[in-house]
């Protein structure tokens, strides 16, 4: 497929790929355009993608267009994934309340990147698989790394990863804990 935007290297999105899932179940918080989506459906073409992202609430950006100029162009560009995505317009604090608990395979968080990323960083990781994916965008921005490593220290995480640069390949990933079970028979 060909569009005017760069095919992102999100390190993330290729992480991924290493677990072979044939058809992954995956969220993104914070679609704005699509872009980050369409090119993860190019990278997994099995991947099923769940597109969260309150449209009706986005803040007013005179850079962007209005809100529903930036939506249009979100459809537009991901109208060739229709069998494969499903929009959800609302709040992230509300939509994860619609999913069950280690239902996602990969969760990308590229929503609100102020107070609201500790919230998101919170509320999802619940919702992805043991020993999947929870990542997102933005680690130089001090309010997102501050959520993130903030999560990691809490909850004593070891897989984990965040790559910044200058450009806009400034991402973070952790791999959910799996469970450990008690092996010990009495």
């Amino acid at each position: 497929m060909s569009h005017d935007w760069p095919l992102y290297r999100r390190d993330s999105f290729h992480l991924l790929k290493n677990f072979n899932i044939l058809n992954p179940i995956c969220a993104e918080i914070g679609v704005f355009k699509g872009h980050n989506a369409v090119n993860m459906l190019e990278l997994h073409p099995g991947m099923k993608l769940h597109l969260i992202d309150d449209y009706n609430n986005m803040k007013k950006d005179p850079h962007t267009g209005t809100k529903k100029d930036v939506m249009k162009e979100a459809k537009t560009n991901l109208a060739p994934f229709n069998d494969r995505i499903t929009w959800v317009n609302f709040p992230s604090e509300v939509a994860v309340k619609s999913y069950p608990d280690n239902f996602f395979d990969y969760v990308y968080i590229d929503g609100d990147h102020e107070l609201g990323i500790f919230r998101d960083i919170w509320d999802w990781y619940p919702k992805v698989k043991p020993g999947m994916i929870l990542a997102g965008h933005d680690v130089g921005m001090w309010q997102v790394k501050r959520a993130f490593t903030d999560f990691i220290d809490v909850h004593h995480l070891e897989s984990w990863g965040m790559l910044y640069t200058a450009s806009i390949q400034s991402d973070w990933w952790l791999i959910k804990e799996v469970p450990c079970v008690n092996q010990q028979k009495s």
